[in-house]
């Protein structure tokens, strides 16, 4: 897939804005490296914590691994290491076991992480785990769009308002009585190029930000996954510094946490459980894939 239709795509038409050239070629290049590495999910959470002293946590890191260690021991899976307890339990199911093994994680990141108490369901964790898997730095920036919609009506809202002919929906949608025509919007973002949702997803994600808690869910797990903690506070402030008409505010916001996206790399990589469990999510309920 080529670099601009990607969930971070959108650094290529940064980069080639009028103002792309206030970040030298080696800047572009470690934004580059690091975009790749993090996803479109984890530059989110470097542009929320610009400006930070970030050290990653260990522990908080570890508050998931141990939840799910004693419920896949308990349920009869074998193994030292988490992979080999998430393979073990994945066998014993038989077909359903990607689907349950699933169910099974999104159920213990529910419990862990106290979502009731911010009145959030189960079935959030498991979308929240198909969209972190969808955002990957080499994933189709299209089909990060079609997930994002899924979350809620204002996502969906949201998504197809960046498009073009797409008002009648939007304003449809906007019926709360209307149930979400999830194939309707399926066969409409699928009419669309990657590199258009690519283009237009820092305006996408400053809107989610602001309107959307799911959507917000989904940067406060990618974080949490790998012992970092952001807040309302911090993701509020990122989407005030995201202005579609000018991508280099984003780019410069990022730049500024270049400590922060290297804390984050080295956390990404100590934490493999994070990988395991977006992998987990996003094997319970696959969508196909666009033609």
């Amino acid at each position: 897939m080529k670099a601009d239709e990607t969930t971070t795509g959108w650094l290529e038409f940064a980069q080639g804005h009028e103002e792309g050239d206030s970040l030298a070629t080696p800047g572009w290049n470690r934004l580059s490296e690091d975009a790749d590495a993090l996803g479109l999910f984890g530059l989110l959470t470097a542009g929320a914590l610009a400006g930070a002293a970030l050290t990653p946590d260990p522990e908080v890191r570890r508050e998931l691994s141990e939840s799910l260690r004693a419920a896949l021991s308990d349920q009869g899976g074998v193994g030292e290491g988490l992979s080999d307890l998430f393979e073990s339990y994945r066998e014993a199911k038989g077909e359903r076991g990607p689907e349950l093994l699933g169910r099974l994680v999104a159920r213990q990141i529910y419990e862990t992480y106290g979502l009731r108490e911010h009145g959030y369901l189960g079935e959030d964790a498991l979308q929240a785990g198909e969209l972190l898997a969808a955002g990957r730095g080499h994933c189709s920036a299209r089909e990060a769009a079609r997930l994002t919609a899924r979350l809620s009506r204002t996502s969906a809202r949201s998504i197809l308002g960046h498009l073009d002919g797409q008002l009648e929906l939007v304003h449809r949608l906007s019926n709360p009585e209307m149930p979400l025509p999830t194939e309707e919007i399926d066969r409409r973002l699928g009419e669309f190029a990657p590199r258009v949702f690519a283009q237009r997803w820092p305006s996408i994600a400053k809107r989610l930000l602001i309107d959307d808690k799911r959507f917000r869910f989904v940067v406060v797990l990618w974080a949490r996954l790998r012992g970092v903690v952001v807040g309302r506070t911090e993701l509020l402030a990122l989407a005030n510094r995201i202005d579609a008409a000018r991508p280099m505010l984003l780019v410069q916001a990022l730049e500024e946490a270049r400590d922060v996206r290297a804390a984050l790399r080295a956390a990404d990589e100590a934490a493999p459980t994070a990988l395991l469990c977006e992998a987990a999510l996003a094997a319970a309920r696959p969508l196909p894939a666009y033609s």
